[in-house]
């Protein structure tokens, strides 16, 4: 992540532990399969023009900021952002994925949960 041009940009990270330790060990899963930090949002598409694009944060970043106040992943938003505004833009992302969350107590039941091919 390009911490320095986020605080240039004047954008947030998300600050919930969890939420951050995910995408970060996305974006390095990125770095180690693509050789770049491709945002979490996005697969490398073998194209090293349109893949710089896509380095996180992405080029698209700066727009769904201004137009929703967080780029998609949730990872960065307007310096304006409050708590209440990163859990309630993370929930929107869940509810975009649509999978049901089976939290038992505090341990969250992945069984039903498709797995992917890879």
């Amino acid at each position: 992540m390009n911490i320095i041009l986020c605080k240039r940009e004047g954008f947030l990270v998300n600050p919930h532990p969890m939420y951050l330790t995910n995408l970060k060990i996305w974006i390095a899963e990125n770095q180690e399969r693509y050789g770049t930090r491709i945002c979490p949002c996005f697969e490398a598409t073998g194209d090293a023009k349109t893949d710089r694009k896509l380095i996180c944060p992405c080029s698209f970043a700066k727009d769904d900021i201004a137009r929703t106040g967080t780029c998609h992943c949730k990872l960065f938003a307007r310096g304006d952002f409050t708590d209440d505004d990163f859990v309630k833009a993370e929930k929107e992302l869940m509810r975009e994925y649509r999978n049901t969350l089976n939290l038992k107590g505090n341990i969250l039941d992945t069984r039903a949960v498709p797995k992917s091919d890879n």
